[in-house]
């Protein structure tokens, strides 16, 4: 989908066209009854909220496995994906750091939710190795990786979890979630590694199905 106050529409190649008589005959677009469908956006806060929507859409940890860049000892990677929020991933050494998953199936993924790690003290809230920017490639079959989203930018203090929307509905077998920058973590020594929690990995499943074309539509 795409955000914009203006569309045009250009008409390459078409099939010839008879409607209006012999004297228009010829390769001219003939266009009636066009409707234009707005995205209807469910936001962040109510992926949560909505539990009936979790259980449907996020997938099971036992339909995929999972590999990531070395962890700290007490820090592994199975604490990503234990659907406990008091539990961490943290990565042994900076840069170069990633989460693989591979599918038993070919999944349609919508995006993924991560809780957000962060100490207070004092009224100071600080983030753990919270991810600022991050590449996400996308996988299926024998193909090479290719980059389905990137993601830039911190979060609000206030805020438990995280929701990446790739930019597409992304249909693959394996995922890998780069982690490009994030900020310092000091759960464990100090380091500007990657702390993830509570992974969830949301699949697209189509929810509405129109029957008829008789929309509800208006040209004002």
């Amino acid at each position: 989908y795409y955000l914009c106050d203006s569309l045009k529409l250009e008409f390459v190649e078409v099939t010839n066209q008879t409607v209006n008589g012999a004297t228009s005959m010829g390769l001219h677009p003939a266009i009636g009854d066009l409707i234009f469908i707005r995205h209807l956006h469910i936001s962040s806060e109510d992926y949560l909220k909505r539990i009936g929507y979790l259980n449907a859409h996020v997938i099971d940890p036992s339909d995929f496995t999972y590999t990531a860049s070395e962890s700290l000892t007490n820090y592994i990677i199975n604490n990503a994906f234990d659907d406990d929020d008091t539990t961490y991933y943290i990565s042994k050494n900076e840069g170069n750091n990633y989460i693989e998953i591979t599918f038993k199936k070919t999944e349609k993924i919508q995006g993924f939710l991560n809780s957000i790690v962060k100490t207070n003290v004092d009224n100071t809230v600080t983030f753990q190795g919270l991810p600022t920017k991050m590449n996400v490639y996308a996988s299926l079959g024998n193909n090479p990786y290719e980059i389905v989203s990137a993601f830039e930018g911190s979060v609000k203090e206030d805020w438990d979890f995280a929701f990446y929307h790739l930019h597409e509905i992304t249909e693959c077998d394996k995922l890998k979630i780069e982690f490009v920058e994030v900020t310092p973590q000091t759960i464990e020594g100090s380091s500007v590694c990657p702390v993830i929690s509570n992974l969830r990995l949301i699949r697209f499943l189509k929810e509405i199905e129109y029957t008829t074309p008789n929309f509800n539509r208006s040209s004002d």
